[in-house]
């Protein structure tokens, strides 16, 4: 016992320190955790107005470039000859729409970004002709591309009615990639355009479409300034959420991009799961998206958790060190009223327990010591008792204690004890000598409050061994508590609702006390008190008052006070119901005012 009880308190001790710490020390990788996406959200915002501003600049100068028609009257002239089929009569206007088509577009290219490539016209109503002007060949093309104005950009420029929008695509067949790829130095850049339905200034009727189109390599330089965690991954997206430009080493599937679309702000892929910041780009339908790997916050806030797991070990190590050699003492004393207890279950009286100190285990070897003399003195006082024959049932009843009760009582300390309830174990045992107290104290009389204080520990001496199954409520106005009563009237008929009310059936039991100032008929004070239970039950007519509690307590009372009056209503099955008036007068209340119990 002395081991498993120790082993027990050391256990509970090292739970006790090992919770807070792992939960602090998760809380607090978390909160690193939180700063340090924070910090990279901050950062991602304090870099996206100036990469905003170089997308947009760049965006417009190539929306501008869509726009060279608008600015060139020749320009605009010769578009409309072609889409009206003047390019192919054989006239002499075929050298001059050539020529100022080829001029205007190559003259453009030239003074255009490094990374602009090539500029597409698609007539409106012309089949066919579909006039290609180059960046590096310097020459004008004539070519027809197949299906052009069944393609979805085609439809798409038409239906935006003159707006630009942007489109990202593969390298077209027509635009010569190796040639591009070896002038871009041998770098893998992908490519997109421009996109811009042309319309007659004067008439507004449609002329074709213009396709600008410029290789990524611009975004690479503008991203590459941009900082991001190793296994993140930064895209610009297109008004489609397709994936104009993305750096990171994961391929973003479709799936992914659908899931990012729908505006979730975490999202999960095979490896990884990921934070998304969305930023859209002034002036353009584009958005910058910014997946922040949780592997990396993880990689980050992972020494936090090696250190705080290390801190907290250290601790408790130590602690469990200082509580070893301090729990001696306290389990050793358990043990010494564990042993003691057992003596008074045995029924061995005769104990004096010494503990030093002034500290909770000295008060409870204390009251042990007072419990045990005090039900020394009770069971040779009640012995003494009964050689009295005169007032053999009156003071049996006020000094009666059911062995039954006190070995219930004795052995829920010991399983108290056992289990390590000490603080219940102490109130207990407090309660018990308050009991023992209160009945073998040498006045025959009480208070309201007195007897109502002591019925209430007696219920919650019971409760340990029936739990749940027993309940109680006990109310006493404020006025009632000072009235004058026989000492233990009320007692008797509580133990008999315990004894007769639920152990018979095993049920669970209700009692309910209630204590009041009440006026007679003649305005007289009088005391209503009511005790009713939802036991058994039993046939009054059967039993009637016949039984020696009853009878004693109906004598007492009328010996007490002549007025007195004392009913018990019951039927099997539906509990009972117990009342006594007794009326006082201001007698009945000063009468041990200075010595309420």
């Amino acid at each position: 016992m002395y081991r498993s009880f120790r082993l027990w308190l050391i256990a509970v001790f090292a739970v006790s320190i090992f919770a807070p710490l792992t939960i602090f020390s998760i809380a607090l990788a978390s909160y690193m955790g939180q700063i340090y996406m924070t910090e990279i959200e901050n950062s991602f915002e304090s870099t996206l107005n100036s990469v905003s501003q170089h997308l947009a600049a760049y965006a417009m100068e190539l929306g501008n470039l869509s726009m060279m028609p608008y600015f060139n009257a020749e320009l605009m002239e010769s578009l409309m000859d072609i889409n009206s089929g003047k390019y192919t009569t054989g006239t002499a206007d075929v050298v001059r729409i050539h020529r100022t088509v080829h001029s205007a577009f190559s003259h453009q290219l030239a003074i255009s970004r490094r990374d602009v490539i090539a500029v597409l016209f698609v007539p409106y109503e012309e089949d066919g002709i579909n006039v290609l002007v180059r960046r590096l060949s310097g020459s004008m093309q004539v070519i027809n591309i197949p299906g052009v104005k069944e393609s979805q950009w085609y439809i798409d420029a038409n239906e935006s009615d003159g707006s630009v929008f942007f489109l990202q695509t593969d390298y077209p067949d027509f635009l010569d990639e190796p040639h591009y790829q070896y002038f871009f130095t041998g770098d893998q850049y992908s490519i997109f355009s421009v996109v811009r339905l042309i319309k007659d200034p004067i008439s507004l009727r449609p002329v074709g479409v213009i396709r600008v189109f410029a290789i990524d390599s611009e975004l690479n330089d503008i991203f590459d300034g941009i900082p991001i965690t190793p296994s993140s991954v930064l895209m610009l997206l297109d008004q489609e959420n397709n994936v104009i430009y993305s750096r990171g080493e994961m391929e973003i599937s479709s799936e992914l991009l659908e899931n990012i679309a729908s505006g979730d702000a975490k999202v999960s892929s095979e490896r990884d799961s990921y934070h998304v910041s969305m930023a859209p780009i002034a002036s353009t339908p584009w958005r910058l998206c910014y997946m922040a790997s949780q592997s990396d916050v993880m990689e980050h806030t992972a020494p936090i958790y090696y250190v705080t797991t290390l801190f907290g070990t250290l601790c408790l190590a130590a602690a469990l060190a200082v509580f070893f050699f301090s729990s001696l003492r306290t389990v050793r004393t358990m043990n010494k009223l564990l042993a003691s207890m057992q003596k008074i279950a045995s029924g061995d009286l005769d104990i004096t327990l010494e503990v030093r100190g002034n500290g909770y285990m000295a008060t409870i070897a204390n009251a042990l010591n007072q419990t045990s003399r005090l039900l020394d003195k009770h069971i040779k006082s009640e012995y003494r008792a009964v050689l009295n024959q005169r007032n053999a049932e009156y003071l049996a009843l006020q000094s009666q204690i059911n062995p039954h009760f006190l070995s219930n009582t004795l052995s829920g300390f010991v399983t108290l004890n056992r289990i390590g309830e000490r603080e219940t174990l102490e109130n207990s045992i407090i309660f018990l000598g308050h009991v023992f107290r209160y009945i073998a104290s040498n006045k025959n009389l009480s208070t309201v409050g007195g007897e109502l204080t002591f019925i209430e520990e007696y219920l919650e001496l019971q409760k340990m061994r029936f739990a749940e199954r027993l309940t109680f409520e006990i109310y006493c106005e404020p006025d009632a508590k000072r009235i004058v009563i026989p000492k233990l009237l009320l007692q008797p008929l509580v133990e008999n609702s315990i004894i007769h009310g639920m152990e018979p059936q095993g049920n669970s039991l209700m009692i309910e006390i209630n204590a009041e100032i009440t006026d007679s008929d003649e305005g007289m004070p009088m005391l209503f008190i009511e005790i009713c239970d939802n036991g058994t039950g039993f046939d009054t007519e059967e039993i009637g008052y016949n039984s020696v509690g009853l009878s004693n307590i109906i004598e007492r009372l009328k010996l007490f006070n002549a007025d007195a009056e004392f009913s018990i209503k019951s039927t099997p099955g539906n509990g009972c119901y117990c009342t006594i008036l007794l009326p006082f007068g201001d007698e009945g209340v000063d009468k041990i005012a200075d010595n309420d119990l």
